[in-house]
């Protein structure tokens, strides 16, 4: 094998790894969840929908789907319903912040006062 076929191989076999590596930092939850929060804030619900289909391909990803689908129902006005999906997330790590905002949104507009403060003063 000539040496400039091996450099063209080592290259290709470089790139993959590379490529691979790049997949794997996008597909992460945490950047999933985080582009679709975005999403949801602009508007792009279908976005926001199909990164939940694909947080609900990775185990270990609950939690970050009842967010994004409780974060679409309060954007929707179904706060009663978008409780229940902030009820079964456990605000902790990464998306506790998002988690704290958007069920103290939510219980205020559902007039808990009282439990949407404590909610928002978790995040000082």
């Amino acid at each position: 094998m000539s040496v400039s076929r091996k450099r063209v191989l080592c290259s290709i076999a470089l790139l993959s790894v590379l490529l691979c590596a790049l997949d794997w930092w996008y597909s992460r939850p945490a950047r999933v969840f985080n582009r679709a929060i975005e999403a949801i804030h602009r508007g792009d619900l279908a976005q926001a929908q199909a990164s939940i289909a694909l947080l609900e391909r990775q185990p270990g990803s609950e939690h970050y789907v009842d967010c994004l689908k409780g974060a679409i129902l309060l954007r929707s006005g179904r706060f009663l319903e978008a409780l229940r999906c902030f009820s079964r997330t456990r605000p902790e790590g990464e998306i506790r912040p998002t988690v704290l905002l958007l069920t103290g949104q939510c219980l205020y507009q559902t007039g808990r006062l009282v439990e949407s403060e404590w909610a928002l003063s978790q995040l000082a």
